[in-house]
């Protein structure tokens, strides 16, 4: 269930709020008028601030977390195909 609470708030959180906290300033400098800004972000990862960087890999983390879990629960039965 721990796993399934963390999917859950993983999901809600959308792209976009790359744009808030940690990358704000990222997003400033690099991706003004972007009309894509995760991919905007992605292109400039070696620029990025290290507290930008950490939300980033962070939320990838969140992720495939989330893809793991949901695969494992596929094949023991616990969600729909």
């Amino acid at each position: 269930m721990k796993h399934f609470s963390v999917a859950i708030i993983a999901l809600l959180i959308p792209a976009t709020a790359l744009a808030a906290g940690e990358c704000r300033k990222d997003r400033r400098k690099f991706c003004r008028g972007a009309a894509h800004v995760v991919a905007c972000l992605d292109a400039h990862k070696s620029e990025l601030s290290d507290a930008c960087k950490a939300q980033r890999e962070a939320r990838t983390a969140a992720k495939k977390h989330i893809e793991e879990s949901t695969k494992m629960g596929k094949s023991i039965g616990l969600t729909p195909a």
